[in-house]
């Protein structure tokens, strides 16, 4: 049987300012880019559904011991009306690229839930793509997914590269 070994452990990030500003950061993906060279993306936001929920990144060049400078990666400001982005799960393809699977929610009414209370079900949302070929230095905008008006889905892990170079998504 297979085992693991737990070498380090500890957290990516930590809210430098706890005490006057509610910051959280959930949702980590990690991929190696090589070597001892880890990304990480994750959530960061006042709360697991809040408003302003968006995708960041950091990286470590020695396998997960330190982690360097935290980086946005999806600019709100660029949206064409106010989105919180959610659940950014990170794959790195054969070919380098680095490809994100999340999904985003129109807060143009921010009081308006995710989730009906009543029926447990999602309000609309878009599920994206967002793609890097420099390992991370630079993301490309969201790409909207476009998914049947009937079929209601969140990513739920990274996609999968098939073995002819097709894409899977659980």
């Amino acid at each position: 049987m297979a085992t693991l070994e737990l070498v380090s452990s500890g957290p990516i990030y930590r809210n430098p300012n706890p005490g006057y500003v509610h910051v959280t950061a959930l949702f980590s993906h990690l991929v190696s880019l090589g070597g001892t060279e880890l990304l990480c993306t994750y959530n960061r936001g006042q709360g697991m559904y809040a408003t302003d929920l968006t995708f960041w990144q950091c990286r470590s060049h020695d396998g997960g011991l330190s982690w360097g400078e935290h980086e946005l990666i999806t600019d709100r400001t660029q949206d064409d009306r106010p989105y919180s982005y959610h659940s950014p799960f990170l794959t790195r393809m054969r070919d380098g690229e680095l490809v994100i699977v999340a999904f985003r929610v129109d807060r143009s009414d921010p009081e308006w839930p995710i989730f009906n209370e009543k029926t447990g079900g999602l309000t609309a949302l878009e599920v994206i793509l967002q793609r890097s070929h420099n390992n991370g230095a630079s993301w490309g905008e969201p790409e909207v997914i476009d998914i049947p008006a009937d079929l209601v889905i969140t990513p739920s892990t990274s996609i999968i590269e098939l073995a002819d170079g097709r894409w899977f998504l659980p």
